[in-house]
């Protein structure tokens, strides 16, 4: 009969066995936050890139459509009958160059996801809105400006001869569909300008773009009515021997 030359095994002590399991679980729980943090930094990254690609550009777009806008207000400032054929060229360039700053080149505005979970918080959503009702309003008004600018060739003095009256009247007659366009912009002017929040607090440039804004609804507002007075004018003068003596500023 052979004895066995082998020792029994005796079980693995109970400490012995916790020593050598921590090691491994220090070793995943600090893979777990390694791979955390680099999900975290990364996605800093990506949204590092996407400011600087599009949000960035979006802002300097809104400050140049700014000044393009506040450029033109300082051209018409001087009066319709004051302006030649350079200076509505130029405002034409101004109202085009700020509504492609109010439009396409600054969208990401409206359509950003982020925008859209700030303008969930307190505060922050007050300065979202703003900022979205600005842009708005500055591209309602650009469209607005353009819209005018073919009556404020027809109507401004020059030597085309026949009186403001009458040329006011003539082309009331022929432009009725842009009349039309001219009291639609002003309904899309007030209700941009009605998403921009009124009493609450707005940091620097969108407070003092509110202002301005209010500002210059009161001025929008008063040519509605003569809006409509214009569309009645060629009815108003009626035809034959008056009419042709209205043209020719003599009623």
């Amino acid at each position: 009969m052979r004895w066995s030359t082998r020792r029994p095994q005796l079980p693995e002590p109970q400490g012995h066995r916790r020593r050598t399991l921590q090691p491994r679980r220090r070793k995943h729980r600090r893979r777990f936050w390694l791979i955390v943090a680099g999900v975290i930094l990364t996605g800093l990254a990506a949204l590092g890139v996407d400011l600087a690609l599009r949000y960035l550009p979006a802002i300097r777009a809104l400050d140049d459509g700014r000044t393009a806008a506040a450029q033109a207000q300082s051209l018409m400032q001087r009066g319709v009958d004051k302006l030649g054929d350079s200076d509505l060229s130029q405002l034409q360039s101004l109202l085009i160059r700020a509504q492609g700053d109010f439009g396409g080149k600054s969208r990401v505005i409206e359509t950003s996801w982020l925008l859209d979970i700030a303008g969930r918080l307190p505060f922050a959503g007050d300065q979202v809105n703003a900022l979205r009702g600005l842009r708005d309003t500055g591209s309602a008004s650009a469209q607005l400006g353009l819209d005018a600018l073919p009556m404020l060739r027809d109507v401004r003095g020059g030597d085309s001869g026949g009186s403001a009256l009458g040329r006011l009247t003539a082309f009331s007659e022929n432009n009725g569909g842009a009349i039309d366009r001219l009291s639609h912009d002003l309904d899309a002017v007030d209700a941009a300008v009605a998403q921009i929040p009124t009493n609450a607090q707005l940091l620097g440039p969108l407070g003092s773009g509110r202002a301005l804004m209010q500002s210059l609804v009161p001025r929008l507002d008063s040519i509605r009515p003569a809006l409509g007075v214009l569309k009645l004018l060629p009815f108003a003068a009626g035809s034959g021997q008056h009419r042709y003596l209205l043209l020719l500023d003599n009623p």
